[in-house]
């Protein structure tokens, strides 16, 4: 909590030097009158200016200032729009825009409001020192809003259908936004748990049960204690394919696929896990499309 003294002619000109000074609005503070002042009579005595002290949240300051360089941003990119500031849960600063041409400021997937997003992020941070705890979001006409319930729609599916099958589940690549998101919406949840996964600011997002894995895309393993295709052993007793000694049987090529020799099975021979679908890309969940009608690619 700040406090800082104002002066004007009267009570009601103190109060609206404070308002312009703070750039805030009277629901944002609270006012203790100090003095009401007083006028000459007749130009007998000297003026008495009134005086208040102003009590106020530092975060609204910022999130004030914040607004006006979100503003003065879109203004130098020859757009106009409405720029809202607000303080929401666990100290973050939601600035919405609000614009004709939401689309353009939106980008192809988004792409225009992130670039966006890191530039004010980038300012905010190096002219106030907000860290983590008070962090910085930019929307344009709700578009991240909207994401934000679409990505945690998909998290509670794909989690899910770990739980019901024992699968990791890998989604598709994602900006640190948007896997934070998927990291709170599943924070809670006591049978799955998250972790990104690869380099640079896109990354992916794997949900893996808690207790372990079936496989899936982390060590194609199929589960049910079987070994790796290509590493298998012959402890079940049986000998190696062309080399086979005993009961009649020919070795080599000379297997037949009738009348008692080998079969396909016999052999030893297995099929390949991609056969199965057990290939990586299956183990992906696309993220649903967003607003303006682009989904993310495949990698």
């Amino acid at each position: 909590m700040l406090v800082k003294e104002f002066s004007g002619k009267n009570e009601k000109e103190a109060l609206k030097a404070a308002l312009e000074e703070l750039a805030l609005t009277e629901a944002d503070i609270r006012v203790e009158l100090l003095d009401k002042g007083k006028r000459s009579i007749l130009g007998i005595g000297e003026d008495v200016p009134a005086r208040i002290r102003v009590f106020y949240e530092e975060i609204n300051t910022k999130m004030n200032s914040v607004r006006d360089i979100v503003e003065g941003i879109v203004k130098n990119m020859n757009f106009t729009a409405t720029v809202t500031a607000t303080e929401e849960a666990e100290k973050k600063i939601y600035i919405n825009i609000e614009s004709e041409n939401s689309a353009i400021l939106i980008g192809k997937k988004g792409a225009t409001l992130e670039a966006l997003q890191f530039i004010v992020s980038l300012i905010v941070s190096k002219k106030f020192g907000l860290d983590e705890e008070h962090h910085v979001v930019i929307d344009i006409d709700g578009y991240r809003k909207r994401r934000e319930d679409a990505l945690r729609q998909m998290a509670e599916r794909v989690a899910d259908t770990v739980k019901r099958t024992h699968r990791s589940k890998m989604l598709e690549p994602m900006n640190p936004y948007e896997r934070r998101v998927i990291h709170v919406t599943l924070q809670g949840d006591t049978e799955v748990e998250t972790k990104s996964e690869g380099e640079g600011t896109i990354k992916q997002v794997c949900i893996i049960p808690k207790g372990g894995s079936r496989g899936g895309y982390q060590n194609n393993s199929r589960g049910g204690g079987r070994r790796p295709y290509g590493d298998r052993s012959n402890n079940r007793g049986r000998r190696p394919y062309g080399d086979r000694s005993g009961g009649g049987r020919r070795t080599g090529g000379g297997s037949s696929f009738g009348g008692g020799g080998d079969n396909y099975r016999d052999r030893g021979d297995e099929i390949p896990p991609d056969n199965i679908g057990n290939s990586i890309q299956d183990d992906k969940e696309i993220l649903p499309p967003d607003d303006i009608g682009n989904r993310i690619d495949r990698r």
